[in-house]
């Protein structure tokens, strides 16, 4: 039997990744991963809650379109990349840290995953990839890519689509690849081994 999942992206990285991740979970079924691209109705660069918002509203508009056309699916994935902005330190001289501590920020690069089903239920992960400097926030601030930056170091197109900003970053050892494919592995997991869950759910609570 087969597995039939929309991604909400023509990143050909998300697409292999999704794909790479629903064959481990689904071993015995064809996989069908379909690209169908929709707005996110935030920034290209969102920070903090707009990541969220970004993947949330990427699964309504698939829902929507798929229900209307009376397209079958299985699961919607959702992967928005970003920003999350916390406590945190970069590079911060010990007698500063101790003495700003309720002042720390870092900035961090993420992948907020959604994963929807045919019912409508939803389960989600933040999966962090790398911390960038505040300088680089700035900058993501004020309208500038860091991937376009990057490409122009590296002399490499379409960095995004490549190695990422944390691949750079980590001088290629931070693959987003296989980092991105277990997190989605991870998103799938309270779908698919939902009986492990609840054995240990019952275990904890002495059922």
């Amino acid at each position: 039997m087969g597995k039939v999942i929309f991604v909400s992206s023509k990143n050909p990285a998300k697409i292999k990744a999704v794909h790479s991740a629903a064959s481990k979970l689904f071993p015995d079924s064809c996989i069908r991963v379909n690209p169908l691209e929709v707005d996110s109705g935030v920034s290209s660069k969102p920070v903090n809650e707009d990541v969220v918002r970004g993947a949330l509203n990427r699964s309504s508009a698939m829902r929507d379109q798929l229900r209307q056309q009376a397209i079958p699916y299985d699961y919607l994935v959702s992967i928005e990349g970003g920003y999350d902005v916390q406590l945190g330190v970069h590079l911060m001289p010990e007698h500063d840290r101790d003495r700003y501590f309720g002042s720390w920020r870092s900035a961090y690069l993420v992948d907020f995953i959604l994963v929807e089903d045919a019912s409508g239920l939803t389960h989600t992960l933040k999966s962090t990839i790398v911390e960038i400097s505040p300088g680089m926030l700035d900058a993501v601030r004020a309208g500038e890519s860091l991937n376009a930056c990057i490409s122009k170091i590296t002399g490499a197109e379409n960095n995004k689509h490549g190695q990422g900003v944390g691949g750079y970053l980590s001088g290629g050892i931070l693959d987003r690849a296989s980092q991105m494919t277990n997190a989605i592995y991870a998103t799938f997991c309270p779908f698919v081994m939902a009986d492990r869950y609840n054995t240990l759910d019952q275990v904890l609570g002495g059922g």
